[in-house]
């Protein structure tokens, strides 16, 4: 009987193990098909490794791109990948709304591979592609028109020097058919082909060429290709909204296809593939240059930086130079997620105030930024071009402001906070209801304080340190306990008439409190220090710094002693003049 339990626990024993070692494939298994989330620096920026020779397209706002032989597609901040996805190199890659066509060469050997897509990520490759999945016959040019369908170029060996226009129907690949060819010799670069356009476009030898479809779709020799504007050096071209949008080694170019008149977008070259995509009503251009992409807001006619997708980051400043507040006198303005990335994150109104940290200039876009904050610690860039604004002083008069020149925390911990604005870096806590200087009220418009922050200093350890409070974290300084030290000074002018000032901190820079005469007496707020530069004293119901070296701990100031040491002498003097003078009476003289 036992045997049979000890059979019985080992089996249960090998089932357990089995049961635990499919859960842990399981779990591997989800992790590495799962959606990475990427490291970024704002949110709406994704790290993305791209090099010269990586492909992408655009759909709406998905990106897809192509790194080594992995495959990636990207959405807001998630990144989907599929390593491997294809052998070679990527020559062609196109998306639509559920399905991402890929080109690949290896060799003397083409590859066409076809992948479904959705929100969690990229499935795996489809076969329905058959004969042209591998093939030596030479495959070129993915493009894709507005409806979503794809279109690639295919030389058939039966064919010689005839270069073919496939689609496939953006429901199904295996629904191949041909719509069109081009029965020419040309060595066409890049081509542009939609259903409902009457010519078919081509870059040849770098230069923009049309022919007219006819009823038969193919170009007859008649109707040939003729060159249509002056742009040169054209290496991709796309459609979008009317127009045909040309890479050339100068920059983007437009070509209205109604007009056929020619504009210049961009002066800087994008040296790999464009494409263009409708972004919540927005128009926008992406141009690969190097190892970045490139992305343009497009109105129609000009072409502005927008953002740029690479494996660098925009790095926030965290140190702040300026330091003001504005009020916008613009009717409105745009705050930016970064000068990299344009994406818009909030909006001022005229006459909103807001609290300036700093300046910059950023190269790809070529533009100035302030680096603001909303009172709410809402943050973003303002473009330097499109906005004005006027900067609003503080009142720097802290005798004059409500809450006077001292200032003590409403609640037993008061935090010290770096800048004005919520959420702000916080330098420390102070602890009880310590005394706190008011420097100025940060911003004061007519009689109105516009800035629910008053700048601070504090003592600790004797050093002054300088922050920001909430006005609604503070209220007007009370002493709340006798001084423990019941000693007292007295002021020692270094002349007749002079005067010791008293100071709201250990700095000559900082408040006067007090002007003294030679002799006034002040309690110590601490113990006394004759080597100490400056001294903590008390003075109606307040601290206050005078200089060491202008007190005396004890007895006679040194003024006093000069001034009775005077008279001495003056007496002594008074009295042996008297003397001689009676002398020479005496004599006669």
């Amino acid at each position: 009987m036992l045997y049979y339990k000890n059979m019985f626990r080992a089996k249960e024993s090998r089932h357990l193990l089995i049961y635990l070692i499919a859960i842990m494939l399981c779990v591997t298994l989800a992790f590495a098909i799962a959606p990475k989330e990427t490291a970024h620096a704002e949110n709406t920026s994704l790290v993305v490794d791209l090099n010269a020779d990586s492909s992408f397209d655009v759909y709406n706002d998905i990106f897809t791109y192509t790194y080594g032989t992995s495959l990636y597609i990207a959405k807001d901040n998630t990144i989907s990948s599929y390593p491997n996805a294809f052998s070679g190199t990527c020559v062609g890659l196109a998306i639509n709304r559920t399905n991402i066509l890929l080109l690949a060469k290896n060799g003397t050997t083409y590859a066409l591979y076809y992948f479904d897509y959705d929100e969690h990520g990229i499935k795996s490759a489809q076969s329905r592609l058959g004969a042209l999945k591998n093939t030596t016959e030479t495959i070129s040019k993915i493009t894709k028109d507005y409806l979503g369908n794809f279109y690639f170029l295919r030389n058939f060996s039966t064919d010689t020097n005839q270069l073919k226009v496939f689609a496939e129907n953006a429901e199904s690949i295996s629904a191949l058919e041909r719509v069109d060819s081009i029965s020419a010799t040309y060595q066409v670069q890049d081509y542009l082909y939609y259903p409902t356009s009457s010519y078919i476009y081509a870059i040849i030898g770098g230069e923009i060429y049309r022919a007219y479809k006819g009823d038969d779709i193919i170009p007859s020799s008649s109707n040939a290709f003729t060159k249509i504007t002056s742009i040169t050096g054209a290496t991709k071209m796309i459609y979008f909204n009317g127009d045909i949008i040309v890479n050339t080694a100068s920059g983007l170019y437009r070509i209205n296809i109604a007009s056929l008149e020619s504009a210049k977008l961009t002066d800087d070259n994008a040296s790999g593939s464009i494409a263009a995509a409708t972004i919540d009503t927005n128009m926008y251009i992406f141009a690969h240059k190097g190892t970045s992409i490139y992305q343009y807001a497009y109105d129609g006619s000009t072409c502005t930086y927008f953002n740029k997708f690479d494996n660098s980051e925009y790095v926030h400043p965290t140190s702040f130079d300026l330091v003001y507040v504005a009020k916008l006198t613009s009717d409105s303005a745009n705050l930016y997620s970064s000068p990299r990335n344009m994406q818009i994150t909030s909006t001022l109104s005229l006459n909103d105030y807001f609290l300036v940290l700093t300046q910059i200039t950023y190269q790809d876009s070529n533009s100035s930024f302030y680096y603001v904050t909303k009172q709410d610690g809402t943050k973003g860039y303002l473009k330097a071009q499109s906005a004005t604004f006027t900067k609003i002083d503080p009142n720097s008069d802290a005798k004059s402001l409500a809450i006077g020149l001292y200032a003590q925390g409403l609640f037993p911990e008061t935090t010290v906070y770096k800048y004005p604005y919520a959420n702000a870096e916080a330098l420390t806590t102070i602890v009880g209801y310590d005394e706190l200087i008011v420097i100025d009220n940060v911003a004061q418009e007519g009689d109105t304080q516009v800035w629910n922050y008053y700048k601070i200093s504090y003592v600790s350890n004797g050093e002054i340190f300088t922050g920001y409070v909430k006005i609604t974290d503070v209220s007007p300084y009370t002493r709340l306990t006798a001084p423990t030290v019941l000693k007292t000074v007295k002021i020692s002018a270094e002349s007749i008439g002079s005067l010791v000032y008293l100071y709201a901190l250990p700095s000559e820079e900082s408040t006067q409190v007090a002007a003294l005469t030679d002799g006034e007496e002040l309690n110590l707020a601490e113990e006394f220090n004759k080597d100490a530069k400056w001294t903590k004293v008390i003075y109606k119901d307040t601290y206050a710094y005078v200089l060491t070296s202008q007190i005396s701990q004890k007895g006679l100031t040194a003024l006093q002693i000069t001034l009775i040491v005077i008279s001495c002498v003056i007496v002594a003097a008074s009295v042996v003049m008297i003397i001689v003078m009676k002398k020479k009476r005496k004599i006669g003289f």
